[in-house]
């Protein structure tokens, strides 16, 4: 562009070289052409109006924020990654309300997906499951532009559909760190590992000492792990899952002690 940022990938070739179809906005672009031709040879540089993108896929360049492609809720956006790049996809929110929203990734690419902020941070990311796919489930997203980057290689499709809210003993998505990590009480609470790399964080906050019992039960299929972050101590011990007697398709933990005033940090991810 303008500012100087490769927007395109380098084109290599003898003979005729094409690059394109893109989507370009108005405005200044520069080309870039370096070879090996005899000073006594010229080349000629053609450029072409497109024809239309097909209805439902992505619009190149989209390597960069500012030229994300745009996708509405409950449609479907198709593309491609080559080995390493990203393509960015601006998912436009309608205004009616704040709602509970599942992106899925539903082709054969290996690819991450992130849920980014205005500042360029993770607020939510997935990595491809085992057996294809990357889905980021039920985040409460706000009316407007919501910035998602694909990074990988290969054929990806897109598609954000409502989910329903969770319910008064279900996990808050995003609760991947532990300024997310969602309240723990007195009670059951459900929590699914749900992509692969899913981390879900959940805290206990301690206003006296308190003796604390943690009883986690998960599938065995999730490779469940857990860590404790105890307050007012740099201990992070790990809760060791072992196989449920009762149900050999599960796995279970439990922790207990005495601890301070402070908050009490578990962190659960499955691989």
């Amino acid at each position: 562009d303008d500012a100087g940022y490769g927007l395109a990938d380098p084109v290599t070739g003898a003979g005729s070289v094409r690059m394109g179809p893109y989507a370009l906005p108005p405005g200044r672009y520069n080309l870039k052409v370096n070879g090996n031709l005899d000073p006594a040879d010229a080349y000629v540089l053609t450029l072409d109006a497109a024809p239309p993108l097909a209805p439902g896929h992505e619009a190149e360049p989209n390597d960069r924020e500012e030229y994300a492609t745009p996708l509405s809720v409950d449609a479907t956006l198709s593309g491609r990654l080559m080995p390493g790049e990203n393509d960015y996809v601006a998912l436009q929110v309608p205004p009616d309300a704040l709602a509970w929203w599942t992106i899925t990734e539903s082709g054969p690419a290996q690819a991450d997906l992130e849920l980014k902020d205005p500042t360029g941070g993770t607020v939510a990311g997935a990595r491809t499951l085992d057996e294809g796919g990357t889905r980021l489930a039920r985040l409460p997203l706000a009316p407007g532009r919501q910035l998602l980057r694909l990074r990988g290689a290969g054929d990806w499709t897109l598609r954000a559909e409502r989910a329903p809210p969770p319910g008064p003993e279900d996990e808050r998505e995003p609760n991947d760190d532990a300024l997310h990590a969602t309240p723990l009480a007195d009670r059951p609470l459900r929590f699914w590992l749900d992509h692969g790399g899913d981390s879900d964080q959940f805290a206990v906050t301690l206003a006296a000492p308190q003796r604390v019992t943690l009883d986690i039960s998960a599938p065995a299929s999730a490779r469940p792990e857990g860590r404790l972050t105890v307050p007012a101590s740099n201990d992070t011990p790990m809760l060791e899952f072992q196989p449920d007697p009762a149900d050999p398709q599960r796995m279970t933990a439990q922790w207990q002690g005495i601890l301070p005033p402070g908050v009490l940090n578990v962190a659960l991810q499955g691989s």
